[in-house]
């Protein structure tokens, strides 16, 4: 028994001879035993002990001596004479154990040649007998082996009685002379394992085997030579081979008996085609020293595993067969259940994963238990009552079990039922009830209908709902759903009002009356129309039909005067039309509602025009179906009213004509059907938005909006949210005008024709993406003034994949860039870039250009890798060279006024390249480059002494090359030139000499002035300098003249100071004029000034009939010089006027020849000059 227990306290790692290992001993055993020293914890070195504690040899301890060695301390070879030994470290080699010598190994002892113990020898530690010697306990001898200690003898000759602790190994013979007895604790069973030969002559105790090979007392030891009266243990019930499922326990158990005796047992496992390994309690073994073996939880790694377990009556022990163990892999856990709907209406649906070929699912829950589904495809299970579920797989050939699914709570609510009745028989003009059941739970939600509106009724508190209606026709009342506070529901039933009316025919207005169309006194015969009847509206009528409620008709003649649909809905089913006069209209309002039905071709409508609200309607709704069925508009209408306004085509076309069409802040103007659409006529304006109405969501055109590809004359976009255009393509013949809001293209095409004034922008923009192209001028429609497009037309920068100009006169950039991923296709015109630039992609192709369609200003290929490659783009070529690699090239042109530069003392071509490379080309040999130009920029250059120029450091130039001459094309191109690199470029010739070198030019402006200051280092003939002003840096007015110093070559400075300069950015240049009257312009420099404005333009924008402007004077103090311009710098209007009593100037232009679009207005006074951009429509 102390054996088991000290085995089970080294297994939970507490100390053998700890407080509580004594403790719990004392507790099972009682504390005599304790008492006895072979229970005592290894004692400690006594004081006035002789401390060892450095490695030594030859250690002698002689009688009366105390030695310790010290921990980690070797001592080779030792005497004991009498004295006494404390070994807390290592000894080996060779050991004398004198009578009278007593020895305490606490930690390794290894006598290297054997040895002979004479006295005590408690070990406590680690024995171990080398191989070739001999270890005798002579007579005057004892060995205490105490637990836990190891003892390893080669061969052992025991001659004193000893007592057995802990099993000793003999690796040799054992020999037990007469009169030894071998004996251990009481109740414990140790054991002797040796592998040689056994001679007896002594006793041994019943709790003490001796081993020979694999089982106790086998070979040649006789039961009898172990003195032993145990019987060996029979066992009656052998181990089971058993079958278990992963994850889920099993047991193997064995049933034995030995007469008189308490049995002991130890169980052991062989994985595979190894040993039998001895099993002990923990993880998934328990009962490893009982007569069932438990495996908590095996897995299939422990298929095929063997289990025996070895039976012992001390020292007898019976070794049980073995029993296999099958292991089945448990199926796949099905996964959480999802439920369809939850919470749910009537049923639901629970699923899982699909379960493979030979598993078989089982839902179970409050609702339903066992529930199985045997399709091995199948993973749901409906229900319809609410419940905690779960499912769980079975393997159908194993029976093994998965583990449980994660649950899920299902909440099934009953679905409400609506029943409605109420049919019968009414005279028109009467009332009836109709009646709604109601099942579920309140308050409840409903929608009925009487087969063309549809009414939603909310929060409805007891059934049965009931409500009042007064058809005027025969009509059926449905109810088309039912909701309650938890589930939608099914509905049932109708209820037919049938209406005795007279028999349908024609009904002619006579207003005598009243203008009120409900009443039968107003028509003759004297019955209201219904949806069947044909109604005429003749001429010289005392009164005008309107719309008391929602009314309908066949055919519609309006001959003369008008109907006011007022804020109800008037349907048409038949044709319209207008015979003699001719004049009859429709009046609409920003409630009324125009259905049109039927088939075929419905007739034009005409729509009163004397004011915006009068031409208005809040939603028509067209659905006629035959053919190209539909309806035609005759004058200008206007959807809107409210955010729900729209034009509602359900089938058949819309045709716009050359009208215009508004709509007017509907969240959805337009919806159209699959192939129901809008057609206009070229001259059609369409406008999404008006004058303070500019409300309603972002909108995109339902796809195939428009019958065909858009051609119509205007687009008005004055809508605070979005417009999208993404499903359909624009071309316009007049102009798109953004006055509020965003016009979204998308990807899609943007075709201007031949309009004067192709965009006018106040506060709208408009937004591009990938994929959209932008068209100025198609062929034969190449027409239009000189156009630029306004400053911030664009959302942001824009993108297009191409961009084409087939516009004879100019067209011009804004202030915002364009961006290229396709072509610049340049029929006809010049592109103008002003202040902004013409920006080609990596994947831009390089534009083709001709005299008469080029670009003016500044364009730019984006960087993209050359390598060693060769380029050639905007005139620029520079040839391929393997020997080194540029990296990535950027190449920007400015042509025109802007690329002319001034290079040593002469003049350049007016076109300059800037040239951008990642890696310079300094080694293998450079690069070559040449550079083409149109003849149109020559700027007067002689082509036969042409010389290349590259800028290595501002402001000097150096010349690449030598003097070479230009072929006489149209396409100027020099020959290649050499270069290490890259910078700016341009050509010049070397006869004409500027005749100013001018140092430099400079603005700064100083409180409510601008100061202006030049230098020059030689002058050649310079009679004088004029300084000039613009507003935008494109049109400039002389403001001052500087007298030259004619010829000269020393240093002048020159200076101006402008007293009124404009407010806001001022641009300024120097014109040069040569005693001969030639010209030449510096640079353009700007300076920003912050004069307040003291005039306004008010409206803007205005008509060409008055044009007010406000100025902070009056009564005739002061006189204003007046001029206006076209956005092109041509003078339109210039006068002087003096303010009226209010401060206003009015201006007149109506006899003026002008071009409708944005004019720039210059405002001169005694306090300065000022610009302002007006829109003149």
């Amino acid at each position: 028994m102390i054996h088991i227990i000290l085995r089970l306290l080294k297994r939970l790692s507490i100390g053998l001879y700890s407080r509580y290992t004594l403790w719990l001993l004392s507790f099972l055993l009682g504390s005599s035993l304790l008492q006895s020293p072979l229970y005592a914890q290894c004692p400690t070195c006594p004081s006035g002990a002789t401390i060892i504690s450095s490695n030594q040899s030859n250690l002698n301890i002689n009688s009366g001596a105390v030695v310790c060695i010290n921990a980690g301390i070797t001592v080779t070879s030792i005497s004991l004479n009498g004295g006494t030994l404390y070994n807390n470290g290592t000894v080996t080699g060779n050991v004398n154990f004198n009578s009278g010598s007593t020895i305490y190994n606490c930690n390794t002892f290894t006598p290297t040649n054997g040895m002979d113990i004479n006295g005590p020898f408690h070990n406590y530690g680690t024995l171990t007998q080398p191989a070739g010697s001999n270890v005798s306990i002579n007579s005057n001898g004892n060995f205490i082996n105490y637990p836990g200690s190891i003892s390893t003898f080669v061969s052992l000759s025991i001659n004193s009685s000893i007592l057995i602790s802990s099993p000793i190994t003999v690796n040799g013979n054992l020999t037990v002379n007469s009169g030894v007895t071998v004996s251990g604790p009481s109740g414990s069973c140790n054991s002797i394992a040796i592998s040689g030969s056994f001679s007896n002559n002594g006793t041994f105790t019943n709790n003490v085997t001796v081993n020979k090979g694999a089982s106790p007392n086998n070979g040649s030891i006789p039961a009898s030579s172990i003195n032993s009266t145990a019987t060996t243990p029979v066992i009656n019930t052998q181990p089971a081979n058993t079958s278990a499922c992963a994850g889920s326990p099993v047991s193997f158990s064995v049933a034995a008996t030995a007469a008189g005796s308490t049995l002991t047992y130890q169980w052991q496992e062989r994985v595979g085609s190894g040993g039998f390994v001895t099993l002990s309690n923990g993880g998934i073994y328990s009962g490893a020293t009982s007569a069932t073996l438990t495996i908590s939880s095996p897995t299939t790694a422990m298929n095929n595993n063997h289990y025996r377990v070895i039976v012992t009556n001390c020292p007898r022990t019976t070794t049980s067969n073995s029993a296999i163990l099958s292991v089945n892999a448990s199926p796949v856990n099905p996964g959480n259940p999802v439920a369809a709907a939850n919470p749910a209406c009537g049923s639901t649906t629970l699923n899982t994963m699909t379960a493979p070929a030979g598993v078989t699912y089982y839902w179970q829950g409050n609702n339903s238990s066992g529930i199985s589904t045997t399709n091995p495809t199948s993973a749901t299970f409906a229900l319809n009552a609410s419940g905690t579920y779960y499912v769980r797989a079975r393997n159908n050939s194993s029976g093994c079990w998965s583990a449980n699914s994660g649950s899920v709570a299902v909440t099934i609510n009953a679905a409400p039922t609506a029943t409605i009745t109420g049919s019968t028989t009414i005279c028109r003009g009467s009332s009836t009830t109709i009646s709604i059941a109601l099942t579920g739970t309140s308050p409840w939600a409903l929608s009925w209908s009487d087969g063309s509106t549809t009414t939603n009724v909310t929060n409805i508190a007891t059934s049965p709902y009931m409500f009042s209606v007064s058809p005027t026709s025969t009509t059926t009342y449905s109810v088309s759903a039912v909701s309650d506070a938890s589930c939608s529901g099914t509905t049932s039933g109708s209820a037919v009002v049938t209406v005795t009316t007279a028999v349908s025919g024609t009904r002619t207005w006579n207003g005598s009356v009243s203008s009120n169309w409900d009443l039968g006194c107003n028509w003759t015969p004297n019955v209201v129309p219904t949806a069947s009847d044909d109604v005429v509206i003749p001429t010289g009528r005392p009164n005008y039909p309107a719309l008391n409620s929602n009314s309908a008709c066949n055919n519609i003649d309006l001959q003369s005067g008008t109907v006011s649909i007022n804020g109800y809905t008037l349907t048409i089913n038949g044709v319209i039309t207008r015979n003699s006069p001719g004049t009859g209209t429709l009046t609409g309002s920003s409630s009324s509602n125009l259905t049109i039905n039927g088939s075929g071709n419905a007739g034009t409508l005409y729509f009163t025009q004397a004011s915006d609200v009068t031409r208005k309607i809040h939603i028509l709704t067209l659905n006629r179906s035959t053919g190209s069925g539909g309806v035609i508009l005759g004058n200008n209408l206007i959807i809107g009213g409210s955010t729900s306004a729209q034009l509602n085509i359900i089938d058949g076309i819309f045709d716009v004509g050359n009208n215009q069409l508004t709509f007017h802040t509907g969240n959805v103007p337009i919806a159209a059907g699959g192939g129901d659409r809008i057609s206009v006529g070229s001259g059609a304006t369409i406008q999404f938005g008006l004058p303070g109405n500019l409300g309603g969501n972002a909108f995109t055109l339902p796809n195939n909006t428009f019958a065909a590809q858009v051609l119509f004359s205007n687009l008005i976009i004055n809508r605070t949210n979005p417009i999208s255009f993404s499903n359909q393509d624009i071309t316009l013949t007049g102009s798109l005008t953004l006055t509020n809001g965003v016009l979204d293209i998308a990807g899609r095409n943007l075709i201007f024709q031949n309009g004067n004034t192709p965009i006018v922008r106040t506060n709208g923009t408009l937004t591009v993406s990938g994929g959209a192209n932008l068209t100025f001028g198609t062929n034969g429609n190449t027409g239009g003034s000189a156009f630029t497009i306004p400053d911030g037309t664009f959302t942001t920068a824009p993108t297009f994949t191409n961009l084409t100009l087939n516009r004879l006169n100019s067209l011009g950039l804004g202030n915002q860039n364009i961006t290229l991923t396709g072509a610049l296709n340049l029929t006809a015109g010049i592109l103008s870039t002003n202040t902004s630039k013409v920006i080609f992609s990596t994947t831009a192709t390089s534009p083709a250009e001709v005299s008469t369609a080029r670009i003016i200003g500044e364009a730019e290929m984006a960087s993209r890798s050359i390598g060693t490659g060769t380029i050639n783009f905007l005139g620029a070529n520079i040839s391929a060279n393997a020997s080194n690699n540029i990296g990535n090239v950027l190449i920007n042109r400015k042509t025109g006024p802007t690329g002319i530069s001034t290079v040593d003392a002469y003049t350049s071509i007016a076109s300059l390249w800037d040239i951008n490379v990642s890696n310079q080309p300094a080694t293998g040999g450079g690069r070559n480059v040449s550079f083409s130009w149109l003849s149109d920029l020559d700027n007067g250059k002689n082509i036969s002494a042409m010389q290349v120029w590259r800028q290595e450091s501002a402001p000097s130039w150096q010349p690449v090359g030598s003097t070479q001459t230009v072929a006489n094309t149209t396409l100027r191109t020099t020959t290649s030139v050499n270069t290490t690199q890259f910078s700016k470029w341009t050509v010049s010739d070397n006869v004409n000499p500027l005749p100013v070198e001018l140092l430099h030019f400079k603005a700064q402006a100083v409180q409510n002035a601008v100061y202006l200051e030049w230098n020059t280092v030689s002058e050649t003939d310079n009679d004088y300098f004029g300084l000039e002003r613009s507003a935008d840096g494109k049109y400039f007015e002389e403001i001052a003249r500087v007298r030259g110093a004619g010829t000269s070559r020393k240093l002048n400075s020159y200076q101006y100071s402008d007293q009124k300069p404009l407010s806001g950015v001022t641009y300024y240049r120097l014109k040069q004029s040569d005693f001969d009257g030639k010209n030449q312009y510096s640079t353009i420099i700007a300076v920003q000034t912050i004069r307040q404005v003291p005039e306004y333009i008010i409206p803007n924008p205005t008509s060409p009939s008055l044009i007010k402007i406000l100025t902070n004077n009056s009564s005739y103090e002061h006189t204003y010089s007046v001029s206006v311009r076209e956005i092109t710098g041509k003078l339109v209007y210039q006068q002087s006027h003096a303010p009226d009593s209010e401060g206003l100037i009015r201006i007149g232009l109506k006899s003026v020849s002008f071009i409708p679009g944005y004019h720039i207005v210059t405002i001169t006074s005694p306090e300065g000059t000022s610009h302002h951009k007006l829109l003149i429509q």
